[in-house]
């Protein structure tokens, strides 16, 4: 007597071959997904801050220099998520050894700012900086 065809036990096995498979799978499709949305995030946040610091340039364009302030910080959607857009200003630090000759104080030239905009996605802080350098208000 001559049978053809799988036993049983051959397509238990197959089946949990394929299973194994087909998890193996899903769980790289989902952690693709992830990575795109956080990709997506990160590129959506930097045009948003090249688009701020045009604005920025803009303003010190017009005012003929920039005057230092304060921090600032404002709230805004980033997609379905609340957003902080910060800007931070930082003086420029002269070299020591170049202040140390000049006995005169004299107010650094530049000023450094940092355009910050931070978000939480699923439970994880995430942000993304730009920093621009302007040329400081002659009184």
């Amino acid at each position: 007597m001559k049978t053809t065809g799988f036993t049983l036990v051959e397509l238990i096995i197959a089946s949990a071959i394929l299973a194994v498979g087909m998890v193996f799978v899903m769980r790289s499709f989902f952690t693709v997904q992830d990575s795109l949305r956080v990709t997506q995030d990160k590129f959506m946040a930097m045009k948003l801050l090249g688009v701020k610091a045009n604005e920025l340039e803009l303003k010190v364009y017009k005012a003929k220099g920039y005057s230092p302030k304060d921090d600032t910080e404002e709230e805004l959607d980033f997609g379905l998520k609340k957003a902080v857009y910060t800007i931070k200003t930082l003086n420029l630090k002269k070299d020591k050894a170049k202040e140390e000759n000049d006995n005169e104080k004299k107010k650094d030239p530049f000023s450094e700012v940092e355009l910050r905009l931070s978000w939480v996605d699923h439970g994880k802080k995430d942000h993304e900086s730009l920093i621009i350098y302007f040329k400081n208000k002659e009184k």
